[in-house]
């Protein structure tokens, strides 16, 4: 019964030692692995930023597009408003000529004169 014992402690330890070798081997596949994702996690990430920096870069461009449209729009308005003006200036003055004539007209029709 000695012998069977001692069969029995020897696998009993081997059994032990295959497991203490196996949990210590799925610990070192998990560490590699999960390096291996951070790797993979990093990679993409890095991706992921130049695409964002390269859509970033995309608006930023659109963005000085639209100043500059903005600019030349400010600047067009404010040609238009002189243009206005000076309009609204000759047209008061025209008015006024009009008015002066449309004076003399009736001061001539009151006497009898007539107008040519």
């Amino acid at each position: 019964m000695d012998s069977c014992q001692n069969a029995i402690q020897v696998l009993g330890i081997l059994g032990t030692i295959f497991g203490i070798i196996g949990v210590v081997l799925a610990l070192i596949f998990g560490v590699r692995s999960g390096r291996r994702d951070a790797k993979k996690d990093i990679r993409e990430d890095a991706q992921n930023i130049g695409s964002v920096q390269s859509d970033l870069g995309y608006i930023k461009g659109g963005i000085d597009d639209l100043k500059t449209e903005f600019r030349e729009l400010r600047r067009d308005q404010g040609d238009q408003a002189e243009r206005i003006a000076h309009c609204e200036e000759s047209t008061k003055q025209a008015h006024k000529r009009i008015d002066e004539t449309n004076e003399r007209i009736d001061k001539l029709t009151t006497r009898g004169e007539r107008y040519e």
